[in-house]
């Protein structure tokens, strides 16, 4: 009795309302999938997100995390983006302080700045999910950079520029302001 109920008070209004007709002969729509397999498919051409907060310190790049993070070994000065492949690490230049950073998950490799930037690092990072996120240094996602910084799992070409960060070196908050581009492209 249950089972009759539940389909006529649940499941035909649903069908109704999503347009289901028996006699509808329309071919279902076909789903394209974003494998390696599949490369042909272009998600994007770009993907741009920006945020400002407070990244505790530093701030990571990696995977939705299973368990605790084995973050990479930091350098002594903690200029140059730490990584193990896995993860990226970037220390800011004071202890706290409101930081703007701006994403962008490219289709191909952007041309290399030339001026504007006073420090820019090129690394690389694997993703095995797909679910490549920023994470400030409290262990959250970045809250206005929500989408994963790539499509797919596979290897990406991570180019971080930053400004101010040398200038706020050494300071318990920041003295001027900080910001950062991180470009993202998957690796040919």
């Amino acid at each position: 009795m249950k089972f009759v109920f539940m389909i006529m008070f649940f499941i035909v209004p649903l069908l109704v309302a999503c347009g289901y007709n028996e006699s509808d002969d329309r071919e279902p729509l076909p789903t394209q999938s974003y494998s390696p397999q599949n490369s042909e498919v272009n998600v994007f051409d770009k993907l741009i997100q920006e945020d400002s907060g407070d990244p505790w310190g530093h701030f990571t790049i990696m995977d939705q995390p299973s368990g605790l993070p084995l973050w990479p070994i930091l350098p002594d000065d903690c200029i140059e983006p730490a990584t193990d492949g896995k993860i990226i690490f970037v220390c800011t230049g004071a202890e706290s302080g409101i930081v703007s950073i701006r994403v962008e998950t490219l289709a191909s490799a952007p041309a290399r700045p030339t001026e504007g930037w006073a420090e820019v690092f090129d690394t690389y990072v694997s993703s095995v999910t797909g679910d490549l996120y920023l994470w400030t240094g409290a262990a959250e996602r970045w809250p206005g950079i929500s989408q994963p910084l790539t499509p797919h799992p596979g290897t990406y070409h991570v180019r971080i520029h930053i400004n101010g960060r040398l200038e706020n070196r050494g300071w318990g908050e920041n003295i001027t302001d900080e910001s950062y581009l991180i470009q993202v492209w998957e690796q040919t």
